[in-house]
């Protein structure tokens, strides 16, 4: 077997294990009992910690729509919630932009 197909090989099963653990136990964290659980340490870190909080909104969401994993709708709630329609939308369209055009990537060169 050459070293390229067995390279591509390894990074498809790396890839489908973290899908199937993020398909598995993300949705439990990031759904809306989850959120509305957590609501004033949220609030609380955003107030204290904007750009870094919204730094790590936009990476979670890229994550999740790049791994395809079911968790888009608590999320785009979640970033309105936290950060307003206009910034929390802004932050959700980018996330989820490059999030796919990860996705497409990863489908275009390796499969």
């Amino acid at each position: 077997m050459k070293a390229s197909t067995r390279k591509k090989i390894i990074i498809i099963l790396v890839v489908t294990v973290i899908i199937m653990l993020l398909r598995n136990y993300a949705p439990a964290y990031f759904s809306l009992e989850a959120i509305k659980s957590n609501r004033e340490t949220f609030q609380s870190y955003v107030g204290q910690h904007y750009f870094i909080a919204a730094i790590i909104y936009l990476a979670t969401y890229f994550v999740t729509t790049a791994f395809a994993v079911p968790v888009a709708a608590p999320l785009t709630l979640a970033g309105g919630f936290l950060f307003g329609t206009v910034i929390g939308g802004t932050l959700t369209i980018i996330g989820a932009t490059l999030g796919a055009l990860v996705l497409f990537i990863m489908v275009r060169f390796l499969i």
